[in-house]
């Protein structure tokens, strides 16, 4: 993910991580950039296009993109 207006807004990592939850989904790695413009998160390859989908759908939903 990235966006510039991450930078300083809390509650950004706590919504990605309630939507992967919520469908399920594991995150097996995760880094930030010091800048927090970029956040990576690892799934399986079984979850790519899954998490994709569900993390656009609901950012998108609470206007958080």
């Amino acid at each position: 993910l990235v966006g510039r207006n991450m930078a300083g807004k809390p509650g950004i990592c706590g919504s990605i991580f309630s939507i992967l939850g919520d469908n399920s989904i594991n995150a097996k790695l995760i880094a930030q950039s010091i800048d927090e413009i970029t956040i990576i998160i690892g799934v399986t390859e079984v979850s790519f296009k899954k998490a994709i989908g569900c993390l656009y759908d609901g950012l998108h939903s609470n206007n958080l993109i």
